[in-house]
């Protein structure tokens, strides 16, 4: 009988099967506010939008003059080597640049991956070969000024000393620095008698 009236229930129609889900009232977080703010996006160089490089160069007598915007935020550091002038920027992307003869005493500049190189015929000391000073120009912004010859004496300004180093960040300690290796002791043969 029961066979009988579930046939019966399926020929006027009716499913046995819900084709619908429970209606449920929607779960309702407590504690936390759900106006949470989204992250901000994470920046890994910080410096997207300000750029160092594209410098301006002179001539005058045997003065090559290389002068660098300053943009706000940008630092840096002055490193005198056997080559030339090497800057270690922060605070800015160094726009990549291989370019020719800036003038006299400054035979190339190379500049990317945070670094600028003013390449000079001759070598630099602490003092000798060149000279550095920041100035504000006339619109308020701020320069870095290097002038490189053969006689110039000076090299950092007394302002800019603290950024003078005299040994290239990254560079890998020179030999003499290194520990000896050590050797092996010599071998000893027992004699059995």
């Amino acid at each position: 009988m029961l066979l009988g009236a579930a046939g019966a229930g399926l020929a006027q129609g009716s499913d046995p099967f819900v084709r619908e889900a429970p209606a449920q009232a929607a779960p309702v977080l407590q504690g936390a506010s759900a106006a949470v703010p989204a992250p901000a996006p994470i920046n890994l160089t910080g410096v997207q939008n300000v750029t160092f490089g594209s410098p301006r160069s002179s001539q005058n007598g045997g003065v090559t003059r290389v002068v660098f915007d300053l943009p706000d935020g940008v630092s840096y550091t002055l490193t005198p080597t056997f080559s030339g002038l090497r800057l270690d920027v922060q605070g800015a992307r160094v726009l990549p640049t291989v370019s020719g003869r800036l003038g006299d005493n400054v035979s190339e500049y190379r500049a990317g991956g945070g670094q600028a190189t003013l390449i000079t015929p001759y070598p630099l000391s602490l003092t000798a070969g060149w000279q550095a000073m920041e100035a504000t120009i006339g619109s308020g912004g701020r320069v870095l000024i290097l002038d490189f010859g053969a006689g110039v004496k000076g090299g950092a300004s007394p302002e800019l000393g603290k950024l003078v180093r005299t040994v290239a960040q990254g560079s890998a300690p020179s030999a003499a620095l290194a520990p000896a290796p050590t050797l092996p002791a010599p071998c000893r043969q027992a004699r059995y008698l």
